[in-house]
């Protein structure tokens, strides 16, 4: 016999599962009294439907218990290169038995492998591999007693009997032991370049790279953070609602406040959530509470919109819009949106107890639901105190004639402009139209600075009744200054009972409410401008008739910040 039997320590190492290119047969018997075939072997196999460029590469043997050496390596010259599904022959050293010559090998070797123990190695370099686990250790087979495989070595081998891969060299789990099968009484046929090929057994190849779903995950060329063994760039159509190239079910943790299995982002983006903060979290996800509005109404110079359209839509449009061929204009229109307080900020109440709050900002978030006829434009928004301005929506044909387009200057003529806003028709939606674009305006913040309508609807909400109402008008500006607004504007928005777009809807945030605090320093009955300069005065060491306690913010100090704390709470800011 060739080979000497060595008695070797078995260490198992745990190695790389699912290479592209793997030992697929090792025999050490050749030659040997009682084989068939006359030379050693080494046998790969490329399990993948991609050639692969092996230049540089080499096969390497090493005894049970030895170590790798240039002597007995096999080095693949420039150019070599595996087929795919295809094999490589590797023939070592000859013996002086055997009755059959091996298939022509594409390599030849002299290593004296050993017919019973021993390791292999396919090494990414020429160089010997330092140890088993080596980075450059690409597949590894230990057989019999080798004190190094891939988790345990396989059986050992005799003259007669050869390591094979599993399904025809498919199987790789990194388990040397439960990869390999020991064939035996010479029943196994070395393979080389020439030999036909053939698939692996439920090959997947969702990406189209030629090479398994399986080695892509295990290389690390795919991902696969939800571990259903698929690469994760085939499943990102329709799970990846941010576009980022990971799949959401992945980033869920910490993005998905209401605990639904969507991305906080994608529902805020399609507006199944709102984020009138624009802070990237669901307004309803910290706090906020968001109330649809009681009624809203179309307002046409013929009287509120009738049918399932008069609740289901709110629009502003122009005089130009419509028929303008016989005036007044038909579909000329302002929008009417009114809230219950007390239903609005009744979980206020649950959460801080009965009037021990305040609102510490409001936004009103309207969502976009175009027509045909939409024009950008300029869009006012009032508040108003005509609270019983018949709003009603009538079931049948008929407008309601209570509140008509042109009588808008004296049905509101108490009206507050809150802020005017350019109205942009959106890109978005199904069918590119816009539909379901969010929208959201200030309408209160108790820290900010607000305006005279501002200030009024932050009294009205903190006072915890009555009703809110908000005009949507066509935009008047320096061109089109009269009531009747920008005449070419034309903005459709969802109402309260639409069924496919979000409805109006007012958010609010609140606070435990804070000290109380009475901005009429110098008691006049008046806050205004004449309380900032008294208690500047107070601050500057002035007399103090009044006796109110110049340290208006609570802070500690009598300072500047006292005098800036009360402009703020007269400029319709909350108490410090």
């Amino acid at each position: 016999m060739k080979h000497a039997l060595c008695l070797a320590l078995l260490a198992g190492l745990a190695g790389v599962a699912n290479a592209q290119v793997v030992i697929s047969k090792v025999y050490g018997g050749g030659g040997n009294n009682g084989s068939v075939w006359q030379q050693d072997f080494i046998e790969l196999r490329n399990n993948s439907a991609t050639p692969v460029d092996i230049s540089g590469w080499s096969v390497q043997y090493a005894s049970s218990a030895g170590t790798f050496s240039a002597g007995n390596s096999v080095v693949f010259p420039s150019g070599t290169t595996i087929a795919g599904w295809g094999h490589i022959l590797v023939g070592m050293a000859v013996g002086a038995g055997g009755t059959t010559p091996l298939p022509t090998p594409d390599f030849i070797g002299t290593a004296a492998m050993s017919g019973t123990s021993g390791k292999v190695a396919l090494v990414n370099t020429g160089t010997p591999a330092p140890t088993c686990t080596d980075a450059s250790v690409v597949d590894l087979v230990g057989y019999g007693g080798a004190n190094c495989s891939e988790t345990a070595p396989t059986a050992a081998l005799s003259n007669s009997s050869a390591a094979v891969r599993n399904t025809n060299g498919c199987t790789d789990t990194g388990n040397n032991s439960a990869d390999f099968t020991i064939a035996t009484n010479n029943n196994f046929q070395p393979l080389n370049s020439q030999s036909p090929t053939f698939v692996c057994p439920g090959f997947t190849d969702c990406n189209n790279n030629g090479v398994s779903d399986a080695i892509d995950i295990s290389s690390g060329t795919s991902q696969d953070c939800n571990q259903d063994n698929v690469p994760d760039e085939c499943q990102l159509s329709g799970n990846d609602c941010n576009n980022n190239g990971t799949l959401d079910s992945c980033e869920l943790t910490g993005n998905d406040c209401n605990n639904n299995g969507v991305l906080d982002f994608c529902e805020i983006a399609t507006g199944q959530l709102t984020d009138v903060n624009a802070n990237g979290t669901p307004d309803a996800c910290e706090g906020a509470v968001l109330v649809i509005c009681d009624e809203n109404a179309t307002v046409q110079p013929a009287g509120v919109r009738p049918g399932g359209n008069g609740s289901a839509n709110v629009n502003i449009e122009g005089v130009n819009n419509g028929n303008t061929t016989n005036p007044p204009p038909a579909f000329a229109s302002y929008g009417g949106l009114r809230w219950n307080i007390a239903n609005a900020i009744a979980a206020f109440d649950t959460q801080f107890g009965v009037g021990g709050w305040e609102i510490t900002s409001a936004y009103l978030s309207l969502t976009q639901d175009n027509a045909a006829f939409t024009f950008d434009g300029p869009v006012d928004l009032h508040h108003t105190n005509n609270d019983a301005q018949d709003f009603t929506v009538p079931g049948g044909a008929t407008p309601n004639p209570n509140s008509t387009f042109f009588n808008f200057p004296t049905d509101f003529a108490d009206r507050q402009l809150v802020l005017q806003y350019e109205f942009v028709r959106g890109t978005g939606g199904p069918t590119g139209d816009g539909d379901g674009t969010r929208e959201a305006y200030l309408l209160y913040s108790l820290s900010g600075s607000n305006n005279s309508a501002q200030t009024a609807i932050g009294g009205e909400l903190n006072s915890a009744s009555g009703m809110l109402t908000l005009v949507l008008h066509p935009g008047e500006t320096a061109q089109f200054p009269g009531p009747d607004g920008d005449p070419f504007v034309a903005a459709t928005y969802a109402g309260r009972t639409n069924a496919t777009w979000g409805k109006p809807r007012l958010v609010m945030w609140a606070q435990a409410a804070g000290p109380a605090c009475d901005p009429d320093v110098n008691q006049d009955g008046n806050v205004d401008q004449d309380d900032v300069s008294y208690l500047i005065n107070v601050v500057g060491g002035g007399d103090n008739p009044t006796g109110i306690d110049p340290d208006f913010n609570q802070d500690g100090n009598v300072d500047q910040d006292d005098v800036a704390a009360l402009i703020n709470t007269v400029g319709g800011g909350g108490c410090p």
